[in-house]
């Protein structure tokens, strides 16, 4: 399963309430680190996934960390330029709501 492949499952799974992934967390993650190689590769976003917090924001944003990481893998991106706009993401979505609330 690739990255693009996992995204599409989540774009699926996670707005689905009767998806193993909204009844049985645990279970959906469990399948994903022994039928997938997934885990092997990218064991944090396996642990991210698994978080109680993951929903479709997550989903929004590990996609566009992944269109990311392929614009610098096809050189149309610098990393340093890539790793900047995905922490302005990041912050906007995550630091500034959580100052807000303060």
């Amino acid at each position: 399963m690739t990255l693009n492949n996992l995204i599409e499952k989540l774009n699926c799974d996670v707005p689905n309430p009767t998806s193993l992934f909204n009844t049985d967390r645990d279970k959906y993650i469990e399948l994903l680190k022994n039928q997938t190689s997934i885990n092997d590769t990218y064991p944090s976003i396996v642990n991210i996934i698994g978080s109680d917090k993951f929903d479709m924001e997550g989903v929004k944003r590990l996609e566009y960390m992944v269109m990311m990481a392929e614009k610098v893998e096809r050189n149309e991106l610098k990393e340093h330029d890539a790793s900047v706009a995905v922490g302005q993401v990041l912050v906007d979505d995550i630091v500034k709501p959580a100052l807000a609330n303060k």
